[in-house]
């Protein structure tokens, strides 16, 4: 112990004669004093003050940070950045609970007395603190919800429109924790909330999408506090396709929108401007539910030509099929299906409009010649139930597809019809007529 103290001694000692080698009437010394003595008092003291921080001596750190901070505020950031590090040094350390609040307090103190004196710098000023020291609320104050949301909320005022988009998704995060969580806030202040950081994260798509996200998943975005949001900003500026996409965007995310008006209405402006898969889908669904089929297909085929990955064409000419179906137009139904199945050989839905359009013409046939029109409806809907059947969102349609097997079986020639025609069981078969016509199907009896 006494061979350290005594290499401490040393160590101040060559300290103080650097300091003493120095010219204190320079300007350059000015943010230390205002004499050249007080100057040359202020910077052995700061050199001991970074000494303790490099040597981990949080407790010589914290006890100097008053003086220093009193004598030479702006002497250099490296006050507060030291301090604030030893305070949490303190924190983690400390076990009594009463003391350990005060070191928090403490903490909190060292961030506001950098904004006074450092709050203009580039680099550490308000913009980069304020943020920070609410970091810091968070992390040792979480449980002060009201003290969380003031700071959070004072921290982006503060930074105004240089604020990180990161920060504004954390502020509105926890906003949502106390509404979800704590109760305690209402919907209101998250719609409000929402409205007022959007444009401050839209020039970052992470950012963007992690507030929509958040706020999707928050429970306050139900479609009446949404079309309360969006109403009247649209009716505003209708023209305004940012607000469109985030209006549908969000409003498609809410499970109670379904067919509520005013979000079908914001669907169509929005696929009026800027056609896609998404508004075509849910707009087909929509006017094909209410029986309105040319509509639904007018809203596929608007996005048809602005549509270039084949898995999204397939399912669109898929979607096409179903509609033409419904309305017994069984000849564009099985040209949708077609083309549907050659975008995507997988997709079971093509081959499922498909086999109903063949079977739907079986009308006007004859003989074997009509029963041939079941065995291809057979093959091509057993196509599609083997493509669907592991599909757990498909299961529905796979017990249709079941159903439209056994009757197109039904439809199957009886062994002796198959006598009177000279056929076999297991024959190859081409049919002849039909929207089949000209496929290969395969002999089968009852």
């Amino acid at each position: 112990m006494k061979n350290l103290k005594s290499l401490l001694v040393a160590a101040f000692s060559i300290a103080a004669m650097a300091v003493s080698a120095q010219d204190f009437s320079s300007p350059a010394f000015a943010k230390y004093g205002d004499t050249p003595e007080e100057r040359k008092a202020n910077v052995l003291a700061y050199n001991f003050y970074k000494d303790a921080y490099v040597n981990r001596n949080w407790a010589e750190v914290t006890r100097m940070f008053p003086d220093i901070v009193a004598k030479c505020p702006k002497a250099s950031v490296n006050i507060y950045i030291y301090g604030a590090t030893a305070y949490k040094g303190r924190i983690a350390a400390e076990k009594d609970a009463a003391k350990k609040a005060e070191l928090v307090d403490s903490l909190l103190h060292v961030y506001d007395l950098r904004m006074d004196y450092f709050g203009d710098h580039a680099k550490y000023g308000v913009v980069a603190t304020y943020p920070l020291k609410a970091r810091e609320y968070l992390t040792y104050k979480y449980e002060d919800r009201a003290g969380v949301r003031d700071i959070m909320a004072k921290a982006v005022e503060a930074c105004g429109d240089q604020v990180a988009a990161d920060f504004v998704v954390l502020a509105f995060s926890e906003l949502v924790e106390d509404y979800k969580t704590w109760n305690e806030v209402d919907a209101g202040a998250i719609l409000d909330a929402y409205d007022r950081f959007s444009p401050m994260v839209a020039s970052d798509d992470e950012a963007k999408g992690n507030l929509e996200a958040l706020f999707g998943q928050s429970g306050a975005a139900k479609c009446e506090n949404l079309e309360k949001l969006f109403r009247e900003k649209l009716e505003a500026e209708p023209e305004n396709q940012e607000l469109l996409e985030r209006a549908f965007s969000l409003m498609s995310r809410a499970s109670d929108c379904g067919e509520n008006e005013f979000y079908i209405s914001v669907a169509e402006k929005q696929h009026a401007v800027k056609p896609s898969a998404a508004t075509a889908d849910f707009l087909a669904n929509v006017f094909q539910n209410r029986g309105e089929n040319d509509k639904a297909l007018k809203y596929i085929n608007d996005v048809l030509g602005n549509t270039t990955d084949a898995v999204e064409l397939s399912k669109l000419y898929s979607r096409i099929a179903g509609l033409e179906i419904a309305q017994n137009h069984y000849s564009e139904a099985a040209k949708a299906a077609k083309t549907a199945r050659e975008h995507n050989p997988e997709n079971g839905l093509a081959y499922f409009f498909l086999a109903q359009a063949y079977a739907a013409t079986s009308g006007g046939c004859q003989g074997i010649d009509k029963n041939a029109v079941y065995w291809a409806a057979y093959d091509v809907m057993s196509q599609a139930r083997k493509l669907m059947e592991n599909d757990l969102e498909q299961s529905r349609v796979v017990e249709v597809a079941d159903k439209m097997m056994s009757a197109y079986r039904g439809g199957f020639p009886t062994a002796e019809d198959g006598f009177f025609n000279d056929l076999k069981a297991g024959q190859g078969y081409t049919v002849k007529c039909g929207l089949a016509a000209g496929t290969s199907t395969t002999v089968r009896f009852k």
